[in-house]
């Protein structure tokens, strides 16, 4: 599956599946209990239930999230609004679910708490979903040249679920980072500025 963003914002449109408490800030493992858990919900919905149909844009100011004007969802997509990108510590394509978007937002940092919750995203399509991370992955990279070096940490992770399930199937737990000074495309890409 090849994709490219070469700029920003990018805008798409998605059902909105919810948001779950996760106990992490980077990593997969942190995503996959929740984006289960909201599956599991999805499934449960009642005959003619849908899902809010959202507009996303993303920007290296964050990703904005507005309801679609069509949208027939009698659920609230209850985090309307911009997530800025300093809340936002990890993004991928799910791995089980290729056109399940998901992404890791900071509630509360303190010395005495750490609240964290995974929201997800179904897109219509595998490379829809891809894009959707792809965009946040410039839009990073664009916040930490703004950064000029201050310390900020963020994950995107570009693997595609097949070269994740060959990790899994070789078992391999750990993937390859490169820092986005390198230049170098990476299948997952961890950012320490």
């Amino acid at each position: 599956m090849r994709a490219q963003i070469d700029n920003l914002p990018q805008k798409f449109i998605a059902k909105y599946i919810g948001r779950k408490s996760c106990r992490g800030l980077w990593g997969i493992q942190h995503t996959r209990e929740p984006v289960d858990a909201l599956v599991d919900d999805i499934r449960r919905l009642e005959r003619g239930e849908d899902l809010p149909l959202v507009c996303l844009d993303v920007s290296i100011g964050g990703i904005g999230v507005a309801v679609h004007p069509r949208s027939r969802s009698r659920r609230a997509a209850s985090h309307a609004g911009l997530l800025p990108l300093q809340f936002i510590s990890y993004a991928v394509q799910d791995t089980r679910y290729s056109r399940i978007f998901a992404f890791i937002v900071l509630r509360e940092l303190s010395s005495r708490a750490r609240s964290t919750e995974c929201h997800a995203y179904l897109c219509d399509s595998p490379l829809s979903a891809r894009k959707l991370a792809l965009s946040v992955a410039l839009a990073f990279r664009l916040y930490e040249r703004s950064l000029a070096g201050k310390p900020f940490r963020f994950t995107v992770d570009l693997r595609s679920p097949e070269e994740l399930a060959a990790e899994r199937a070789n078992g391999k737990s750990k993937f390859s980072t490169t820092s986005s000074k390198s230049g170098s495309t990476a299948l997952a890409t961890e950012f320490d500025a």
